[in-house]
């Protein structure tokens, strides 16, 4: 795995972009960057293991290097006897508008066998057709799409979904309080520190990305969902992450 050091040796301009560079150390980068990052791809299996259903289609959206869908697709032939059957024609969507997460995803995953096909789609997520979907999977894109078109994207995903299936939807998020937002920012440097940024490198990252990355509260969030049908549960939550789970019912 490539180390993350793209901002300790140069100051470099402008916002921050997923181009090769971001995609060479994207692993380590995320890992090091996002402290509920491992727990969610740890625990997916489960979720795969649980709504993924007969004849249906999984989306993996802003899907990067394609690690979600790796660790479903290969989780579900894997499914123990006492969670049931293991789900049969099953279809797999990995979306990315970035050619170069495209490029090394299907660079990884054409190295293992699988019985579930598998269409990598370098597209805007907005553009993609969401249909027959038993599970959605959305980590960490939100966050950067047009403030104006998340409702829209969120809707699109809900009405392609099939009744029972979910949405996996992860983000960072703020929180309305300056002042508990300025104590849990700090705390998230303290974690990124502690896995070995500087702080310049924070400082640099932080400046690059606040223009890309416009972040919504949990309340936002949770509202947003439910307005538009969802029942929903947090699963995973640590400092000012989290991962939700938004069910159609």
């Amino acid at each position: 795995m490539a180390r993350d050091n793209i901002y300790a040796q140069q100051d470099i301009p402008g916002d921050f972009q997923f181009n090769d560079l971001v995609a060479e150390v994207f692993p380590d980068m995320i890992k090091r960057s996002v402290p509920i990052y491992e727990p969610i791809l740890e625990n997916l299996p489960l979720l795969g293991h649980r709504y993924i259903t007969d004849n249906s289609n999984v989306y993996d959206l802003g899907c990067s290097l394609g690690a979600m869908t790796f660790a479903l697709r290969q989780s579900l032939p894997l499914k123990p006897e006492n969670l049931g059957a293991v789900p049969q024609n099953v279809t797999f969507y990995a979306v990315d508008n970035s050619p170069a997460m495209i490029k090394r995803a299907e660079l990884k995953l054409a190295g293992y066998t699988s019985p579930y096909p598998t269409q990598f789609l370098l597209q805007d997520i907005e553009q993609v057709d969401i249909h027959n979907a038993s599970l959605v999977v959305m980590n960490f894109v939100l966050q950067f799409l047009n403030p104006e078109k998340r409702y829209e994207q969120l809707q699109r995903i809900y009405q392609g979904l099939n009744h029972g299936g979910v949405l996996i939807l992860s983000e960072k998020f703020t929180n309305p309080d300056p002042q508990l937002e300025h104590e849990i920012c700090h705390l998230h440097w303290a974690f990124k520190a502690k896995n070995g940024y500087s702080m310049l490198e924070i400082e640099r990252k932080r400046n690059a990305i606040e223009n890309v990355m416009i972040l919504d509260s949990l309340p936002e969030h949770l509202r947003r969902l439910e307005e538009i049908g969802f029942k929903v549960v947090i699963w995973q939550q640590g400092f000012n992450f989290c991962s939700m789970l938004a069910f159609k019912l």
